[in-house]
């Protein structure tokens, strides 16, 4: 299904460059998009999966990471430049979802490159993954943060 929308969406774009007799970059990718456009609208009709789902979910996913990390260093900013030094360091055993290596990894990266996250280690199982965190004063909140920011999405991207 990927790979028939992906050939569709070549050939609308290539229908288009010789519909205005212009084979540039521009004039090809200007099709590419208008193509891709009309071919997620049959797909949401169709109720067939979009082939560039996986790459808007990655971006979407890149987003959300850079967009946590300004969130996290104004926070860490903040309690290290406070005179009461307001932290309540200690570890998260954040259950998981996501269950292949890549996806685990992916996971564990993030939330690493995070201000005030570590990933310390995966339970034997597979089922946990332990975080240590500057804060974890509402240790529930910080471990649904992580779940719908970060796994969800990356179990979008990784499907």
């Amino acid at each position: 299904m990927g790979l028939g929308q992906f050939v569709t969406n070549a050939a609308l774009s290539l229908l288009w460059a010789l519909m205005h007799q212009s084979f540039s970059f521009a004039t090809f990718l200007t099709g590419w998009v208008l193509g891709a456009i009309i071919i997620y609208a049959v797909s949401r009709a169709t109720g067939v999966p979009f082939y560039l789902r996986r790459a808007l979910a990655a971006m979407e996913l890149l987003i959300v990471f850079a967009v946590e990390v300004v969130k996290a260093n104004l926070k860490v900013a903040y309690q290290v430049l406070h005179p009461g030094l307001p932290v309540q360091p200690g570890f998260l055993a954040l259950p998981l979802d996501v269950k292949t290596d890549g996806q685990i990894t992916l996971l564990s990266l993030l939330i690493t490159m995070t201000p005030g996250t570590l990933s310390v280690d995966v339970a034997p199982d597979r089922s946990h993954l332990i975080v240590h965190a500057l804060d974890v004063s509402d240790p529930e909140g910080a471990k649904q943060d992580i779940k719908t920011t970060f796994e969800r999405r990356i179990m979008e991207v990784m499907s």
